[in-house]
């Protein structure tokens, strides 16, 4: 399509068409929808006003679908069920050829909703399509994990679980989500939560561990490097990169993953309105490695911040002095947040979470929406869940990498320094255990996401030579 320089005569209305029309090409094939990139012949001058593209023509040859031991050729794309698109080598498999009949490598194939994305830059490509029936990997880890539900204590008004490290695989156990809902978790040295998924800026794979399936189906997961890892093994590949949680810390606000540009009461201090240090560095990486991977990523499950002050919980009060007790939470006003208060009084844990404090991404429509990018931290709850123990180290867990790591839960605001808490590893200046120290000590930041509740995986079966892969 050319587009020539519009004269005044031919109005505006016109000059929008065309540009729309030679802009935005979209080649779709019964219902079939294809990303496709177009090649420009010429240079894109728009002060001369012209604009030359090639579309590349595409023909969906035929689509099968794996009924019992057998393929089935198909009229269209079926949308009855969830599929995933079969690639590899050898027969049966999906493939698209250039006009020479040869075939073309590492082309982008995924089945969605009834429709199949294929992305080509070939004119005259034509595709031969094999779908099957995909598993959903939430139902996978379901059907092979029967899931245990947490001991509640009524005397110690705390969970039996989290008394106690894991230093084995423990498998899922189920307790209660923010919502009143179930979440099941993974606890111990694990060996079935291992997940393939995404390349980095360099090209190379992502591993990462399931933390547990949020109430919403959603998958949450911890990153854990470019390999494969076993279970305590010490690696600097196994986090993001070592930092402090924020670079000041002599106002209560800076507990907070963001927090107010300014501190005359608790309102104002917990906006959310300042990035911490940690989730700025957390940013820069999605940005390099995961933002081409947005539609996998659940943008309404939440990363909570949990700021609620001890004075707040009137059953843990009797532990405080009365001159503790307080619900401050600005300024150099003492300060002590539930995370650390329920763990250092009864090792009680709890995943409620008042709603400033949910943190998601701008355009959710869930949470607090504050953040730019769908990605947080690990909490001291999950991780408490997942084995360690507070005031206890641990070695022998799935978190564990050798390196204390932190986690976005407040811990205390003395009226002179804020502190948070952090995973067990080891050299830290006040203690390798799970627990809590100086915010602007570095540890290490392990990123943490959400996969959509829809997400089906390619093969694999969670283990550390066969993990789930997501394409």
């Amino acid at each position: 399509m050319k587009i020539e320089k519009l004269s005044k005569g031919n109005g505006n209305k016109k000059f929008i068409y065309g540009l729309i029309l030679g802009i935005a090409l979209i080649v779709i094939i019964n219902i079939l929808f294809s990303y496709s990139k177009f090649k420009a012949e010429d240079n894109i001058d728009l002060a001369e006003g012209t604009i030359d593209y090639v579309i590349p023509d595409l023909k969906l040859m035929a689509v099968y679908v794996k009924e019992g031991d057998e393929f089935v050729k198909k009229d269209d794309v079926p949308s009855d069920t969830i599929y995933q698109v079969v690639k590899g080598e050898g027969e049966n498999t999906s493939y698209c050829a250039n006009l020479d009949g040869n075939k073309i490598d590492n082309v982008y194939m995924k089945y969605e909703n009834g429709n199949i994305l294929i992305n080509v830059n070939k004119k005259g490509t034509k595709c031969w399509i094999y779908l099957e029936k995909a598993t959903l990997l939430n139902k996978d880890i379901l059907a092979k994990n029967t899931p245990k539900e947490s001991t509640y204590d009524e005397v110690h008004k705390n969970f039996v679980e989290f008394t106690k490290t894991a230093t084995t695989d423990e498998g899922i156990y189920s307790m209660i989500d923010y919502d009143g809902e179930e979440t099941y978790y993974f606890r111990g040295a694990v060996e079935d939560n291992y997940v393939k998924f995404a390349k980095n800026a360099k090209g190379q794979d992502l591993y990462w561990r399931i933390i547990r399936i949020n109430s919403d189906g959603s998958i949450r997961m911890i990153y854990d490097g470019t390999s494969a890892h076993e279970n305590g093994e010490v690696s600097e590949d196994r986090y993001n990169e070592v930092s402090a949680f924020n670079s000041v810390n002599d106002e209560a606000k800076y507990v907070g993953f963001m927090y107010g540009k300014t501190s005359g009461s608790y309102i104002e201090a917990n906006k959310n309105e300042v990035e911490s240090l940690a989730l700025s560095k957390l940013n820069l990486w999605y940005e390099e490695n995961l933002k081409n991977y947005e539609n996998y990523l659940e943008k309404n499950a939440i990363f909570c911040c949990d700021r609620r002050s001890g004075a707040s919980y009137e059953k843990y009060g009797d532990w405080l002095n009365d001159d503790m007790e307080n619900k401050n939470g600005y300024g150099k006003l003492a300060t002590w947040y539930g995370p650390l208060m329920r763990l250092a009084y009864n090792q009680h844990v709890d995943l409620s979470c008042q709603a400033d404090d949910r943190f998601t991404p701008t355009d959710a429509t869930k949470g607090n929406k504050s953040m730019k990018y769908p990605i947080g931290l690990i909490t001291i709850e999950e991780t408490m869940m997942a084995g360690a123990l507070y005031g206890q180290s641990n070695n022998n867990f799935y978190l564990y990498v050798g390196k204390v790591f932190w986690t976005m839960s407040p811990a205390v605001f003395s009226g002179v320094t804020a502190q948070n808490m952090h995973g067990p590893g080891s050299d830290f200046p006040k203690s390798p255990n799970a627990g809590f120290d100086y915010l602007i000590y570095s540890a290490a930041l392990k990123a943490v996401i959400n996969l959509k509740a829809n997400t089906t995986f390619s093969k694999g079966n969670g283990s550390i030579d066969h993990p789930y892969e997501i394409e």
